[in-house]
């Protein structure tokens, strides 16, 4: 039987909105910090969130002093809030993943103050940007890197809870793992059922050429990828990772079971992110 998103199960359709929320917010500020165009909208501070009802977490913009911040539920940075804006909300998950994918989705939008306006030029430019952004031949492999690098760690936290992967999650080490490609760094922490994204942000120094650079204390384990390049083929499904580590362009090291742990879970983010969201023409 041939996998679409009206074929999901409630909790499955969930999943997959929560992963759509969270990859695409932090798309769009990965994408405003790339490109001089979308800055230009980012000169007055303003504040957006996106909601489905029955989806406890929110996803959520802040641009202040110029600069976007992204996030998936927690909480927003002291202050966040302040900023004028509003809210976009989906009447539910399938809605949302079809609207977030470029597919149809009703959305309802909520402005909150003047800045809502401001916000919603500025997401729906961003939001269109960053998949141009990794087309186009004219952007770095190191920014393309880190695109698709942010979009799976987000993708990995965001999937981690779903049922599917309950037993899974249970039979793999908790611990931190360190993921580099080029100048991009994220941690993420496996504890229990759940992934978190740490932290995130440019090295001091590339990783070799042959293998991760040295373990931080607080790290259990390193994924690093020999160039930005390798990134890209690997993160965009073009070359497998088994692979890419036999050729040498992926290496691992440190708490080996936690790093094939969350293979398994990015195999259910693929598996996940290959449904479509358009209804096939009849």
């Amino acid at each position: 039987m041939k996998i679409s998103i009206e074929s999901l199960s409630r909790e499955e359709a969930s999943t997959l909105a929560r992963i759509r929320l969270s990859v695409t917010a932090h798309l769009v500020a990965e994408a405003a910090a790339m490109d001089k165009g979308l800055a230009e909208l980012c000169e007055a501070s303003f504040s957006l969130s996106l909601a489905v009802p029955g989806i406890g977490e929110k996803a959520w913009l802040i641009c202040a002093g110029g600069r976007v911040t992204a996030g998936f539920g927690g909480r927003p940075p002291e202050g966040g809030w302040t900023a004028p804006g509003g809210m976009l909300v989906f009447p539910d998950a399938r809605s949302c993943s079809r609207a977030l994918a470029g597919g149809r989705g009703m959305i309802l939008p909520l402005p909150f103050g003047p800045g809502f306006f401001r916000a919603l030029r500025f997401f729906k430019a961003a939001a269109g940007r960053a998949p141009e952004l990794l087309r186009s031949a004219d952007t770095t492999p190191q920014a393309k890197a880190r695109l698709l690098l942010a979009a799976t760690a987000h993708g990995l936290a965001a999937v981690a809870g779903d049922p599917y992967l309950e037993k899974r999650m249970r039979h793999f080490p908790d611990g931190i793992v360190r993921i580099e490609a080029g100048s991009a760094i994220f941690r993420l922490e496996k504890k229990g059922r759940t992934i978190a994204v740490l932290a995130e942000g440019p090295s001091g120094k590339a990783p070799s050429a042959t293998r991760p650079s040295g373990k931080a204390p607080s790290d259990d384990a390193v994924l690093a990828f020999s160039s930005p390049e390798a990134a890209v083929t690997v993160l965009s499904g073009k070359r497998q990772a088994v692979v890419a580590l036999g050729a040498g362009e992926v290496a691992v090291a440190g708490l080996l079971p936690l790093v094939q742990g969350l293979f398994a879970v990015l195999d259910r983010l693929s598996w996940y992110l290959a449904i479509p969201v358009r209804k096939e023409e009849k």
